[in-house]
């Protein structure tokens, strides 16, 4: 009898591992089904949000943002004339020529009995007007302003606008520069010197 109730317990006990091995199938069937539907909804999405459009595509519509490939406009067929090109190269150099402005100024005259020799010029190669004004260091006093100069013309000596004790004075020489046609403005360098005044 023992070993008939040893029977009956035994398969009591197989009857529930086989019910839980059935319960955790039901488990992972249900986890393998769940992930199945997921991953098939996520294809669905991605052939309608995405549709025809494959990463190569949308690689080449971003390069074509970029670089305009596939916009004609403006295309020519035929050859470039590089006598025209010539001819832009040389204007532009004209213009670069002509907004360049050479300064020439002695960086360390000397004044005697109020007249110093500034050796100011507008050199030829200039296409403006050349006006200087030599101040202070901090800007608060002028110490002389030339007339405008041409391209070409200078200023060996001139007289001081007042007269300065015997010394010497930091000063700054400003060179603004003017459009010799239309008296504009064209622009403004500068340079430190030092003045020497010795009567």
């Amino acid at each position: 009898m023992k070993n008939k109730e040893n029977d009956e317990q035994i398969s009591k006990e197989d009857a529930r591992e086989a019910k839980k091995a059935k319960g955790k199938t039901k488990t992972g069937i249900l986890v393998i089904l769940f992930l199945l539907i997921t991953l098939l909804l996520g294809f669905i999405y991605f052939l309608i949000v995405i549709k025809d459009i494959s990463p190569i595509d949308k690689v080449k519509n971003q390069v074509e943002k970029l670089t305009g490939l596939g916009n004609d406009k403006g295309v020519k067929d035929g050859d470039i004339d590089m006598n025209a090109v010539k001819e832009i190269k040389v204007g532009l150099q004209e213009k670069a020529d002509k907004s360049k402005v050479t300064n020439s100024i002695n960086i360390n005259p000397v004044v005697k009995d109020g007249v110093g020799n500034f050796l100011i010029r507008n050199v030829a190669t200039n296409s403006c007007l050349l006006e200087i004004t030599i101040t202070s260091e901090d800007k608060t006093e002028v110490y002389y302003k030339s007339p405008a100069l041409k391209p070409n013309q200078y200023i060996e000596t001139d007289k001081l606008l007042k007269p300065l004790a015997v010394g010497t004075y930091k000063a700054i020489a400003s060179f603004k520069a003017y459009n010799s046609t239309t008296l504009e403005k064209m622009g403004e360098s500068g340079t430190r010197i030092t003045l020497t005044v010795q009567n």
